[in-house]
């Protein structure tokens, strides 16, 4: 018997015995012998009643159970996940996650700049798996299929212990936490390319695919990571050559926090004491250089320090963000010190810098995270819809200035120089999977020798994520 057919059983057993007890008090003159007889009656429907009651509430168990000991199978956001039952003695927690950032980019070209390429490009197109497996393990695989390199190449491949509370031990290659936009996702920043300063910054030591062993921990008001790192996947060395070997380190602090601000500090170092040598016999090669914060066609980048013969690299600097209701900012400074070789050769000593700030006009605030010590997307208030109510979106107006000086003192470079980036943006939150996003660039660049450079870029960007 079905669970609802027992259920109406009882019922009407329950209804019978009910009306044929008023039956009986309600009829006149019956004799004793009728109501010996009406009782008998009462009492059998009764112990059927409490037979399918005792039925029922063992089926209900059983349906309890059957759910409990189920996978659970979920979209979160959009996000297929699947979990393993809630009674189980392991976790396991397995999600799809992708992204698809596409983009659009128009140059006007001024002073120096020449002929620049206006177009469409597949910033991103991540597809992976995200999980945690027997409790204490979590692992990550995703590939990007962007066409960067004409193929799919690995983004993420690594394991990671989470066993001890606070900790996570991870080794593999993915990107190692450094800097303060550069741990924000490519999902979450405020701008549709992060600054000069953070892409030169884990440019050598950390950044995306590096292949890297180390621990995080975060307590109550405070994060720590540090690893070893190597060569992206893709840059490790062959043949005779040898892997580059480098440490990195952050620490950060949530300073302050209340009802309706957050406070970060934050500081990141990295040391390379073993350059990766290349295809030049005994030569370890390294070079600064960025483009003006858009990726539009095949643009150069406007600045580059040039080979330099590296015997080791560091690079350190400091972090500072805050949120006050809708108004955030963040501003950021990182130096760069190479050691030359050969001995005697001077050192050369380079620095970054940038401020940021937004607003959201829609009301929403940029949650801080201590446990990767940053600031993630506004959580959309009113999602976008014109069936079944109405919603906004989230709306966000957002700023920055950057300064990346490559200015070399021991040689006369031609794309040696300083560039200075305004950018101004607006980005619509449709819904916690689909956002819009609009920068305007304006590019200077100064340099020693030669002619400077000025330009303005426009670049728009759709993005859709689970």
């Amino acid at each position: 018997m079905t669970f609802k057919t027992t259920l109406m059983a009882g019922t009407i057993l329950g209804v019978v015995a009910l009306a044929s007890g008023s039956a009986v008090a309600q009829t006149p003159g019956a004799s004793q012998a009728q109501l010996d007889a009406l009782n008998r009656q009462i009492q059998a429907l009764q112990g059927q009643v409490k037979t399918l009651s005792e039925k029922l509430e063992k089926e209900i168990k059983a349906v309890d159970k059957r759910v409990t000991d189920s996978p659970r199978v979920s979209i979160d956001n959009g996000r297929p996940r699947i979990r393993s039952a809630s009674g189980a003695s392991q976790a396991f927690d397995v999600a799809l996650r992708t992204r698809f950032h596409f983009d659009y980019g128009y140059w006007f070209p001024e002073q120096g700049a020449g002929d620049l390429p206006d177009g469409f490009n597949v910033r991103r197109a991540f597809i992976g798996l995200y999980g945690t497996v027997f409790t204490d393990w979590n692992f990550g695989i995703n590939a990007d299929f962007s066409g960067r390199g004409n193929a799919g190449r690995l983004q993420d491949l690594y394991m990671g212990f989470t066993g001890f509370k606070g900790w996570v031990i991870e080794a593999g290659a993915f990107q190692p936490s450094f800097t303060l936009m550069d741990t924000i996702s490519s999902n979450d920043i405020p701008f549709i390319e992060r600054s000069a300063t953070n892409n030169m910054a884990v440019s050598i030591v950390a950044n995306e695919a590096r292949t890297a062993v180390g621990f995080r921990h975060n307590g109550q008001r405070y994060r720590v990571s540090a690893y070893l790192t190597g060569q992206q996947i893709g840059q490790t060395a062959g043949g005779t050559n040898d892997d580059q070997a480098a440490a990195i380190g952050r620490v950060s602090f949530l300073a302050a926090t209340g009802n309706n601000f957050d406070v970060h500090l934050g500081v990141s170092a990295g040391y390379m004491w073993e350059p990766a040598t290349n295809n030049t016999p005994g030569a370890r090669t390294y070079s600064l250089s960025e483009r003006p914060e858009i990726r539009i066609g095949t643009a150069p980048s406007f600045i580059n320090t040039g080979n330099i013969d590296t015997d080791d690299y560091s690079v350190y600097g400091l972090e500072f963000g805050a949120t006050y209701g809708a108004f955030w900012s963040m501003a950021e400074w990182f130096e760069h010190e190479f050691d030359q070789r050969p001995v005697g050769a001077p050192d050369l000593t380079f620095d970054s810098w940038y401020v940021a700030a937004g607003y959201m006009l829609t009301g929403e605030r940029r949650p801080y995270s201590v446990a990767s010590g940053n600031f993630g997307a506004p959580r959309v208030s009113w999602p976008f819809r014109v069936t079944g109510g109405y919603g906004t979106g989230a709306w966000e107006l957002a700023a920055r200035y950057s300064v990346a000086d490559l200015t070399r003192g021991d040689a006369v470079i031609a794309t040696e120089g300083e560039q200075e980036v305004v950018t101004l943006g607006i980005n619509w939150y449709v819904n916690p999977a689909i956002r819009f996003m609009l920068n305007y660039n304006i590019i200077e660049v100064d340099r020693p020798v030669g002619t400077d450079l000025e330009a303005d870029a426009l670049a728009v960007r759709m993005q859709f994520q689970f």
